[in-house]
């Protein structure tokens, strides 16, 4: 089963991963703006847009397979679904990572007693049940969800709706894996033993990754940075392409 890698340019390794139901294609707005300085390998997670894998399914998997796939020592750069593979990796090889940035990302999607910064897990579950009888207007809905609260929701909307069905419909059976990974997942027991480098971004704006889950990360990440974008939602690098592109490669030479 392979895995689709886009890989580009010269320098420093940046590996970027994709959301929930994406694939690659989804970073164009900023590796363009990377790939003078950097080599940038963008890849479609397991049973995403173009990788026809389907067997990697939980989360050490995922992790693993791309792993498997890239430069060692890259610096990965995960948004939201994303955000937890690339963070898992972190956590479990912290030597095989040069550093770790996670853009509207958290260690657990989903809402607890301890950790009310979430998603309710109502969310998941409708979302899930509903994926059988109506894919594309779940979909949507989570993108509509994914633009709340940004300054051009409209055109946000527009762009992720042109990416997310660019390469075809991913299958039932993995967009409801992820989903279940979404829900189920907690990695904040690990958040403190954390060696790598972190940078956090964030949408100012994000209704999905609220900042108080981002100030919760700060207090426990032993090595961690954050910028907010303002009036930014839940795919800064959308609506904000020059300045987290910037902001990426101070990270990286600091």
């Amino acid at each position: 089963m392979s895995l689709y890698i886009n890989t580009q340019g010269k320098g420093k390794d940046i590996v970027f991963l994709h959301g929930w139901g994406f694939h690659g294609d989804v970073w164009e707005s900023i590796t363009e703006k990377l790939v003078h300085k950097y080599r940038v390998t963008c890849v479609d997670l397991p049973g995403f847009g173009r990788s026809t894998d389907s067997t990697s399914k939980s989360l050490d998997e995922i992790s693993a397979k791309v792993a498997s796939h890239v430069a060692t020592n890259a610096c990965w750069v995960g948004w939201s679904f994303g955000g937890l593979v690339a963070l898992n990796h972190a956590i479990k090889n912290p030597l095989l990572m040069n550093k770790l940035i996670l853009i509207s990302s958290t260690p657990q999607f989903t809402q607890s007693d301890d950790w009310p910064c979430a998603i309710s897990a109502e969310f998941f579950k409708k979302f899930s049940n509903e994926l059988e009888s109506d894919y594309r207007g779940v979909v949507k809905r989570f993108l509509a969800l994914q633009a709340q609260g940004c300054s051009d929701a409209k055109d946000q909307i527009r762009q992720l709706q042109a990416q997310i069905f660019k390469h075809g419909d991913p299958a039932i059976d993995i967009m409801r894996n992820g989903l279940a990974l979404l829900q189920h997942t907690n990695l904040r027991p690990k958040l403190a033993t954390m060696k790598t480098p972190t940078l956090l971004i964030s949408g100012e704006r994000d209704r999905l990754v609220p900042p108080a889950a981002i100030k919760l990360m700060q207090q426990t990440i032993p090595n961690v940075e954050h910028f907010s974008i303002k009036n930014a939602g839940h795919a800064p690098f959308l609506s904000h392409p020059t300045e987290v592109s910037d902001v990426i490669s101070a990270f990286l030479y600091e």
